[in-house]
């Protein structure tokens, strides 16, 4: 067993051992598969666990594999037959490491911002509702007595005043005017109307239908314009039908073993160079495909 506690018959060392013998180093690898340093160093130490999900792990080897003309399968038989390596010795008064793996970072992160925007909508919509506005209506005048213009009382028949008439008369006080016609408003116009009308919002792009066929488990994220429509890994024999408004975004994690189509028409995958089977791709129908 060589000083780094890997077996010389594990598929790591067969990929080390196999680099080696070509003259490559580990930054040419990591360059030509489009992955991290760190990442081949893991897969020739048959540290599995720091990849992540097994449909990572598995990609990753495969491409190793075939970009050193090794047999895919029989290291993926290897690997299935390994042990799990045995964990590192804890130092005295060292605190235990936490090994969070990159989809449960995700997944906080997410349910965060969830929380953040729910909380953003509740109150924006309660400091919005406002008490209506009280009409204050105005009293309605008042309307004039009339007085009688003469001053006089009325007599009987003998011609005498039917009561006594006061020493000193009171003055009649002046009639109130009457109130005129009240003003009449002018009626609206259609031209008025569509004056004072505010001008329509523009609307966005028309949904389109993407839908997505895995032939074997494959990590699949999914955003529109408008935010993620899937996220998560996706099970092979199964299909997956989205609407959204394009461009969207697309992240495969085993782009071989995935179809799309776009408004009922397949949409081809881009080439992809050293056998890579992760891809990142954007598809807006309006610019054509790739």
């Amino acid at each position: 067993m060589p000083a780094d506690g890997v077996p010389d018959d594990a598929a790591g060392a067969r990929l080390k051992a196999a680099r080696e013998a070509r003259g490559l180093a580990i930054e040419q690898i990591a360059d030509a598969l489009h992955l991290d340093e760190a990442v081949i160093v893991a897969l020739e130490a048959s540290r599995f666990a720091e990849l992540g999900a097994p449909v990572f792990v598995r990609g990753h080897l495969r491409a190793y594999a075939r970009y050193l003309a090794l047999p895919e399968e029989e290291l993926l038989a290897a690997v299935a037959s390994e042990p799990p390596p045995p964990p590192p010795p804890a130092r005295a008064g060292a605190r235990p490491a936490l090994n969070l793996q990159p989809a449960f970072w995700a997944m906080g992160l997410f349910g965060l911002l969830l929380a953040a925007g729910l909380a953003w909508y509740v109150l924006r919509d309660f400091g919005s509702e406002r008490p209506p506005p009280v009409a204050i209506s105005a009293p309605a005048p008042a309307k004039a007595i009339p007085v009688p213009r003469s001053g006089g009382l009325p007599r009987n028949p003998s011609g005498s005043a039917a009561g006594a008439a006061p020493a000193t008369a009171a003055p009649a006080q002046p009639a109130e005017p009457e109130p005129g016609p009240e003003p009449v408003e002018p009626p609206v116009t259609a031209a008025d109307t569509a004056a004072a009308a505010p001008p329509a919002a523009a609307s966005g792009r028309p949904e389109v239908t993407l839908e997505l066929a895995f032939a074997e488990d494959s990590w699949t994220e999914i955003s529109d314009r408008n935010g993620r429509l899937l996220f998560g890994l996706q099970r092979g024999g199964t299909r997956r039908r989205l609407s959204g408004e394009p461009p969207f975004s697309l992240l495969l994690g085993n782009a071989p073993a995935v179809e799309i189509s776009v408004a009922g028409e397949p949409w081809p995958l881009p080439a992809r160079r050293g056998g890579a089977r992760v891809a990142r791709l954007t598809i807006d129908p309006a610019e054509g495909g790739p």
